[in-house]
């Protein structure tokens, strides 16, 4: 198992102390963690489709 997945799992858990989380690359899309209430996006954004 990669870091990242453990990140994953981690961020998911409401009861772990990780409380924030940066993020390069991956978690834009597809990633769901209901403990996360906020997301800051530093990058331009396209529309797809």
């Amino acid at each position: 198992m990669s870091g990242r997945d453990d990140l994953a799992k981690r961020a998911r858990k409401v009861d772990d102390p990780l409380k924030l989380v940066i993020v390069r690359d991956m978690w834009l899309t597809g990633f769901d963690a209901p403990c996360m209430h906020m997301m800051y996006i530093d990058k331009p954004m396209r529309v797809m489709g």
